[in-house]
This record gives structure tokens, C-alpha cells and sequence, in this order.
């Protein structure tokens, strides 16, 4: 889990997504994004894995301006009940992880 928040708002959130923790695996926060012009970026190179491998999603496409053909983005949630962007998700999720590299697949995608 890469999040652009701070540790404390945060592990709460998570721990509700994952509350036995063997769902996520790792987490970073605000403290392993970059300030850039006021913005927190999420540079994935910080992983040491190949990027062909590596996705992120985010409601904010500024977060992977570093990486943009790694970025899903997706809609923000302000408590909508017909809000259907994570059942978009689950059936794209799948092409991603079949993917040899999933900027291919974005770049088809979004063309961001």
C-alpha cells in the first residue's frame, strides 16, 4: 500500500481494508513520496522491482507523473452508493496481472 497520507490517518483505513494483515503486505506513506511544486508523487522506483510489473492507482494522476503509464486512474469517493468504481476496477485488475507489462496495457487503456 502506497499512500500519499500520513502514518497515523492512514494505518487506521488500512487496517480496516486488511484487518488480519495478509492482504497488504507493506506500507509507505507520505514520508516515501516526493514534494514536488506542493504535490506528493509516489515514484515507484522506490520499490526495486521492474516497472513492467508495477501498478498504480490513484484518484489523483499528479501522485504518478513520474511513472504515468504505470497510473490507473480512478474517481474520488465522496460516500456515493451508486459509485461503481472499484466493480470497473475488478474486472480491469485482471489485464494488468496477465499483462508482460502493464504499461503497455495502460497506455492502451487511458492514454494518459
Amino acid at each position: 500500500m502506497f499512500t500519499a497520507s500520513e502514518k497515523d490517518y492512514a494505518d487506521p483505513i488500512i487496517d480496516l481494508l486488511d484487518p488480519e494483515h495478509k492482504l497488504i503486505s507493506a506500507r509507505f506513506y507520505r514520508s516515501s513520496c516526493f514534494n514536488y511544486n506542493g504535490a506528493y508523487v509516489k515514484d515507484l522506483r522506490i520499490f526495486n522491482k521492474p516497472l513492467s510489473d508495477i501498478a498504480i492507482v490513484d484518484n489523483s494522476m499528479g501522485a504518478f507523473r513520474f511513472q504515468i503509464d504505470n497510473g490507473v486512474p480512478i474517481n474520488d469517493f465522496y460516500v456515493d452508493l451508486d459509485d461503481d468504481e472499484l466493480v470497473h476496477l475488478m474486472c480491469y485488475l485482471p489485464k494488468l496481472a496477465a499483462a508482460d507489462d502493464v504499461r503497455d496495457v495502460n497506455r492502451l487503456s487511458f492514454a494518459l
